[in-house]
C-alpha cells in the first residue's frame, strides 16, 4: 500500500483573524490526510488565537514578535516535518485536488523540485457582485508544492525583503533549475 508522504503547510498570518475558518476549511477539504499545519502568527494584534478553538488537530499555532512574512515562512520550514512543503497565505484558498494535483506531479517528476499549478482571483464589488480572472500561472507560492529540498539547495526566504520575498525565492529556484514541473 502505497503511504501518503507528509506536507506541511505554513500559513503565515498577521491579523488575518477574519480569513482564518476560510483558509482551514481549504485545507480540511483537501481531503489529503497526512497533513500538518502550521499558523504562523507574525504579531497579531486582532484576537487571532481566539478564533482558532475550534480548529482541526492538524493545526499547529505558532508565535512570534513581528517579523514580517519571510521570516514567518521560514519559522515554519523550521518547524516543519513535512518532505513537501506548501505555503497558504491567509487570505488565499485552494480548489479541493490542489495538494493531490501537485503531489501527483512530483512523483511522476522525480527530478523536480517544484509542482506548481494555476491560480486565479477573486473580488468583490461594494454591491455584492463577485468576479474572477480566468486561471492564469505565475510565480506564486500559494500554487506551489516545493520538496524540503529545494530550500536546501536555493536558500530560504530573504528576511531583510519587506515586499518581493516570495518572487526572489522562486527566481532562485529558477536559476537552480528545480521549478520543472
Amino acid at each position: 500500500m502505497h503511504r501518503e508522504p507528509l506536507i506541511s503547510v505554513v500559513i503565515p498570518v498577521r491579523n488575518g483573524k477574519r480569513f482564518v475558518a476560510s483558509a482551514i476549511n481549504s485545507i480540511v477539504a483537501q481531503e489529503y490526510r497526512n497533513l500538518e499545519v502550521l499558523l504562523i502568527d507574525d504579531g497579531s494584534t486582532d484576537g487571532l488565537v481566539s478564533h482558532l478553538r475550534h480548529s482541526p488537530g492538524f493545526v499547529k499555532y505558532i508565535r512570534q514578535e513581528q517579523r514580517g512574512q519571510a521570516a514567518a515562512r521560514n519559522r515554519g520550514i523550521h518547524e516543519s516535518k513535512g518532505d513537501l512543503i506548501a505555503f497558504l497565505d491567509i487570505d488565499d484558498l485552494w480548489t479541493r485536488s490542489h495538494l493531490k494535483t501537485l503531489l501527483r506531479c512530483l512523483e511522476q517528476n522525480p527530478e523536480a523540485g517544484i509542482a506548481q499549478g494555476m491560480m486565479r482571483q477573486f473580488w468583490m464589488t461594494p454591491h455584492g457582485r463577485c468576479f474572477s480572472t480566468v486561471p492564469y500561472r505565475m510565480p506564486y507560492l500559494g500554487s506551489c508544492l516545493f520538496r524540503r529540498t529545494v530550500f536546501h539547495q536555493c536558500g530560504m526566504f530573504d528576511e531583510r525583503m519587506p515586499y518581493g520575498e516570495d518572487y526572489d525565492l522562486m527566481f532562485r529556484c529558477w536559476e537552480n533549475d528545480v521549478a520543472k514541473v
